[in-house]
């Protein structure tokens, strides 16, 4: 059996290949989404049929129809001494109770595996040498077609769009690039299979899949996915953390990859912690229901992967491939927490005509350059009386004018405007410094907190946040603190001194201040002029002499 390897030697090895990073990031999070998928079935079938944790007489009961009473119920004849093991069950010798295990399976975990599309079926074939590119391409495209409740998650949306392509998380894995080099693939297959999958307690599966995300998406620069650096939706998280209770609906009208969801799903101490323990301890945590809106088809189904790889029950996520802005749908609910992280400041590419008499954006003064306040506006409309958003915003979006300024004055008008968090510059793709804004509907105030910690970088690796400096920001905010050079409370009528501007620098002197001793320089210069009143002197005195030598 191949020995285990790290995920840094797993990253070492990518390297020694012709295929470049575009290309091998989704065949890389693909197989290995694959494979935790699969170990992950895999692990649960045996406990059923191996272990017989869950039933003595090995009975497996799938709800057929939505009242369990009227469930199917089937038992499997295997003999006490034999033990049998999910990946040897053969399809005809249980051909009647089959039907059942796959609706049994796919009712827990949301998708099914045959049992010869099993990850350690195909890693085992290769590693006795046998051809697996039609197995691997095979595997991929059934297990697409079994993942029946992942095909329903737009259940939150009253109209859905006709046109949406079925969810297939592996559409990107293009194997033809490996077609003249297989032996690139089968190496990655390879190394992927020897990664330490422990299915037990699956921690370090899910921390190597969020190195890998994070390998790629720091070295891609020209991918047009936005990629939201860890420390970040750290900070989000823990911001909206206070709100966070039974039943929580969670929205992002910008979803991206959903990393930040997932560490919101981490402060709740949900869904993290360890793999399928019991049928009964899966879904132990607190219910929060997720929603959000992804127009990138790509950056979509990695969004779906990414709840995948985090054990996060299919019928808590309602994610939408399509666009917030131009495809508005009807919401059959208000949200509880709304958080995202927000693509580059650009211009509307549709009719901005078309949005006029949109209900989310009929009060304020939108046009093109409006983008970021075409989210902020959508967010503001879907959010409950009593809930919170978080948003980055670009910096520029916090003092330009024109009708941004007019959405802006009315914002602060009616004191929705809780805080602005400038952050330092971490994100290597972006040459910019974000801001964090946070809007409530209710708030106890009308003084806006503002926080500078643009300089709060670690030192040694630049682009990071470090723990200590996340700590301060938290604090600050949930406290209201005001720090000298950090942090002040500021009154809307300063606000508007500064036409409406909230940018945090303008509130929070960063700089070092200079004490002046006038006494000092007065003397100084008193000492100063004297000097060159005496050099004056001398230079009269020699060009006298001078005179008087010429003479003679």
């Amino acid at each position: 059996m191949p020995e285990t390897i790290s995920i840094e030697e797993f990253i070492e090895r990518l390297h020694n290949n012709e295929i470049i990073l575009e290309d091998m990031k989704p065949v890389v999070l693909g197989l290995y989404c694959y494979r935790q998928m699969s170990d992950k079935l895999e692990y649960y079938m045996n406990q059923v049929l191996l272990n017989r944790q869950y039933d003595e007489n090995l009975q497996i009961t799938a709800n057929t129809t939505e009242d369990s009473s009227n469930a199917s119920t089937i038992k499997l004849e295997i003999d006490e001494d034999i033990r049998i093991e999910y990946r040897d069950i053969d399809k005809r010798q249980y051909n009647d109770e089959y039907p059942i295990i796959k609706e049994f399976t796919q009712d827990y975990l949301g998708y099914f595996i045959e049992p010869y599309n099993l990850y350690s079926e195909i890693h085992s074939k290769l590693n006795r040498g046998q051809e697996i590119y039609k197995d691997i391409t095979n595997a991929l495209n059934n297990i697409t077609r079994e993942l029946i409740h992942y095909t329903e998650l737009s259940d939150s949306i009253e109209e859905v769009d006709e046109n949406q392509d079925k969810l297939n998380i592996f559409q990107d894995i293009n194997l033809k690039i490996f077609e003249d080099k297989k032996e690139i693939l089968y190496n990655i297959i390879q190394n992927i299979g020897q990664l330490d999958f422990n299915m037990k307690d699956d921690k370090i599966v899910i921390e190597n899949y969020e190195y890998l995300a994070d390998y790629f998406s720091k070295r891609i620069r020209e991918s047009s996915e936005h990629y939201t650096p860890q420390s970040i939706s750290n900070i989000i998280a823990d911001i909206v953390a206070p709100h966070i209770k039974e039943n929580t609906q969670l929205y992002d009208p910008a979803l991206g990859t959903g990393s930040t969801i997932i560490e919101i799903l981490k402060k709740a101490g949900n869904f993290t912690e360890n793999i399928l323990p019991s049928l009964s301890t899966y879904q132990n945590s607190i219910d929060i229901y997720m929603y959000g809106n992804e127009i990138n088809q790509s950056t979509y189904n990695q969004a779906i992967m990414n709840m995948i790889i985090h054990n996060v029950p299919y019928n808590n996520i309602h994610f939408n491939n399509t666009d917030t802005i131009s495809h508005p749908q009807e919401h059959k609910q208000t949200y509880d927490i709304i958080t995202t992280d927000l693509p580059l400041y650009r211009t509307y590419p549709g009719d901005v005509k078309k949005l006029s008499e949109d209900k989310r954006y009929k009060d304020y003064p939108i046009t093109k350059r409006s983008m970021d306040y075409l989210f902020i506006l959508d967010m503001l409309y879907n959010l409950k009386d009593d809930g919170i958003i978080v948003t980055t915003v670009h910096p520029r979006t916090l003092f330009t004018e024109g009708s941004e300024l007019k959405i802006r004055k009315q914002l602060l008008e009616n004191n929705l405007i809780d805080a602005v968090i400038k952050l330092p510059r971490i994100n290597l793709s972006l040459p910019l410094e974000p801001s964090l804004l946070i809007i409530k509907k209710k708030r106890q105030t009308r003084d806006i907190l503002f926080i500078d910690a643009s300089e709060e970088r670690e030192k040694r690796r630049k682009y990071q946040i470090s723990p200590e400096s996340i700590q301060k920001i938290l604090e600050t905010y949930h406290n209201r603190q005001e720090i000298n050079k950090y942090s002040r409370n500021v009154s809307l009528e300063e606000i508007k001194e500064y036409n409406c501007n909230l940018t945090p620098k303008i509130y929070v002197t960063t700089y070092e201040e200079t004490k002046i001793d006038i006494k000092a320089i007065t003397s100084r210069f008193h000492k100063i002029r004297e000097e060159l009143r005496k050099n004056d002197e001398e230079l009269k005195e020699y060009f006298k002499d001078k005179e008087n030598i010429f003479q003679l």
